[in-house]
């Protein structure tokens, strides 16, 4: 069980998740500080829900795909080129661990191998994409905005509507991002143990193509880094949700007057 999130942003994109897992051993086991983002070729980020081992083998196998079709290309591969890429992996694993099988097992189809993953990559031309992994059926989703996934993926979904919007960069989404995750980790008795995020990033360069920045793979632990972040904007949002939205209700601030505080408010 998970909580993890994906947001585009206006110039990279950014992952974040929780860190506890859940294991079968004879009886449920938790863990704490399990690895739920994963890097591959400096330019790919993945973060996963479901079973761990299973995360692994999909991240695993499409990093050396995705890493030996570049090598033969002898560039970075495109948006729809990496997407077609793991959509085969996906599709191959599928094969191998649900249908071939079930078919060993003499059992009708069954759903062994099944891992959610959100996938982050950089394309030129295009830019920098999300897409969403459906490991049991082998597809690839691709993403407008953002996403969450894992058992805390309906509290995360309620919280980014109110914190969203359009044109966020990676500096303003890491606060939101720390935010969110703390918030789902409050209520969700299946998630918790450290926050970590993880962004791509990139500048706009002379020809207006979207360039990825060298290093821009950035990973942080909840240590300082996510922690001051949580500590400058925790206060004032949560005076807005049990402060404000109660004098809203009770009829004591109004739109004039919020627009009037809100500097380039939108009319």
């Amino acid at each position: 069980m998970t909580i993890a999130i994906g947001i585009k942003c206006s110039d990279g994109v950014l992952l974040a998740c929780d860190s506890q897992s859940e294991f079968e051993r004879g009886v449920d086991v938790k863990r704490l500080n399990q690895t739920k983002i994963y890097e591959t070729g400096g330019a790919y980020l993945y973060a996963g829900s479901g079973i761990t081992y299973q995360v692994r083998i999909l991240v695993n196998n499409v990093g050396l795909q995705i890493d030996y079709e570049t090598r033969q290309k002898g560039s970075r591969l495109s948006k729809d080129e990496t997407e077609s890429t793991v959509e085969q992996v996906l599709l191959s694993l599928v094969k191998h661990y649900n249908i071939d099988r079930s078919a060993i097992l003499e059992m009708d189809d069954q759903d062994f191998f099944d891992p959610q993953v959100m996938f982050a990559g950089f394309d030129r031309d295009y830019g920098f994409y999300l897409d969403l992994l459906h490991g049991g059926g082998g597809v690839v989703e691709e993403l407008d905005e953002s996403v969450a996934i894992g058992s805390g993926a309906a509290y995360a979904e309620l919280l980014f509507h109110s914190l969203f919007y359009s044109g966020i960069t990676i500096d303003e989404a890491i606060p939101i991002a720390a935010y969110i995750i703390e918030e789902v980790k409050a209520i969700d008795p299946h998630c918790g143990g450290d926050t970590r995020i993880a962004f791509l990033a990139g500048d706009t360069n002379k020809k207006g193509q979207r360039d990825i920045k060298k290093g821009s793979c950035a990973y942080f632990v909840q240590t300082d880094t996510i922690s001051q972040n949580i500590i400058r904007v925790k206060p004032s949002l949560d005076l807005i949700r049990g402060h404000c939205i109660p004098m809203i209700l009770r009829g004591e601030l109004d739109e004039d007057t919020i627009r009037s505080l809100t500097k380039n408010a939108k009319h």
